[in-house]
């Protein structure tokens, strides 16, 4: 199968995309993802970008004729039975910009030369025609999460290519996310703006924060205002001694998948290494490894970057643990070659919701971290994890 940056079926030409300089944050942040030999990165191994290679195979098979994506009827593209398990999701504004993520994070756009270029051209343009001139994106679903993703995409493809078609949208649907906050509380929730009955819940916040930080990477307009804000939200479902764990809202209690969402947003809006906050959290989540316990693929795809950006033995255990579990169980025959199943070998809490697609977008997105993005936190030479890179996009 085609692999990321591959100059075709089966090559290992150079991989094509956004600039990768690092230092000023920005455009210039987009981790490694046009590196030449990312298997040699610290963290991958040819095993892992073969199973990426997979996954975006797989994903650029299942494309509807329009460019979009659905998680619920990807089976008129099956070539045979293996591809089971449809979600129940019917927006496929959401579905689209699942499957467009792990494209972008291997370094791949609509205006780079490479082996998935007409797919992510085709699904960019869906997103675009399904954008409305307030910058809404949800085409009619009433979800901020699918808000948020399609803003990263958009952001994302914007701040890769720089393609000046593209500005306009990606900054109307950011100013759609800032207005949609809640005007005192700093949260978002379900609802579009104009309807803010709660103070938000931490899962849609999660979602819109890295919409924000996308959109500071490409180099868009983001109110400081919303950001503080949003810090007034985090400090208002974080728990545990140190602050170091997440609940979905004020009221409730913590977990393994929102401690993830917190933190990670806590470091996108700029928190220290050496926050107790950030090793209160960690531990809290090392108790729950991929593998072990729940299946839980939301969970694992933000646990995964907010324990890349902190380099050390935890990380490393992590790492160990995820690539394991997610090569040995991805899908090595027929047409479901590449993808992963959701009900097998255990149902992940999100098989109902997103199906295979939302489970192979997710899982081939951890797969890329080690090129995604830079590390937020870069081990000193100490060992001392409390120096920021330049390359943060804060």
């Amino acid at each position: 199968a085609a692999g990321p940056g591959s100059d075709g079926p089966g090559g290992d030409g150079p991989h094509q995309g956004g600039r990768q300089k690092s230092g000023d944050g920005e455009s210039d942040g987009y981790g490694l993802r046009n590196s030449s030999s990312r298997e040699s990165l610290p963290g991958g191994t040819k095993a892992t970008e073969r199973a990426v290679s997979g996954g975006l195979s797989w994903l650029a098979r299942h494309q509807n004729a329009d460019g979009s994506w659905s998680f619920d009827s990807h089976s008129p593209h099956c070539k045979d039975a293996s591809c089971t398990c449809e979600g129940e999701n019917r927006s496929n504004a959401a579905a689209t910009a699942f499957a467009l993520l792990p494209f972008l994070a291997a370094g791949q756009t609509h205006k780079s030369k490479g082996p998935y270029q007409n797919t992510i051209s085709k699904g960019v343009q869906f997103l675009g025609r399904t954008a409305k001139a307030d910058g809404n994106l949800q085409a009619g679903v009433a979800s901020m999460y699918a808000q948020g993703v399609a803003t990263i995409v958009l952001c994302e493809a914007y701040g890769m290519s720089k393609d000046p078609q593209l500005k306009a949208p990606a900054q109307k649907a950011i100013e759609y996310i800032c207005s949609a906050q809640h005007p005192e509380l700093g949260g978002w929730h379900y609802y579009t703006p104009g309807f803010t009955p709660t103070a938000g819940d931490l899962s849609v916040v999660g979602w819109q924060l890295m919409a924000l930080k996308s959109a500071k990477m490409a180099g868009l307009e983001v109110p400081p205002v919303v950001l503080e804000k949003a810090q007034k939200f985090l400090k208002s479902v974080s728990k545990g001694e140190q602050g170091g764990l997440g609940s979905y809202m004020v009221e409730t209690g913590p977990t393994p998948a929102m401690t993830a969402v917190a933190l990670l947003s806590k470091q996108f809006l700029g928190a220290k290494r050496t926050d107790p906050a950030m090793d209160e959290g960690m531990k809290y989540m090392m108790q729950n490894l991929p593998g072990q316990g729940a299946r839980n693929s939301y969970y694992f795809y933000y646990a995964t970057q907010a324990m890349h950006n902190m380099p050390g033995p935890e990380w490393d255990d992590w790492n160990r643990a995820t690539r394991k579990y997610l090569i040995e169980t991805q899908e090595k025959v027929g047409c479901a070659a590449g993808s992963w199943n959701p009900e097998l070998p255990t149902k992940d809490t999100w098989a109902d919701e997103g199906g295979r697609l939302l489970q192979t977008s997710v899982n081939t997105l951890n797969l890329e971290v080690y090129y995604r993005y830079l590390p937020l936190y870069q081990l000193d030479k100490t060992g001392e994890q409390d120096v920021e890179t330049k390359g943060d996009p804060q």
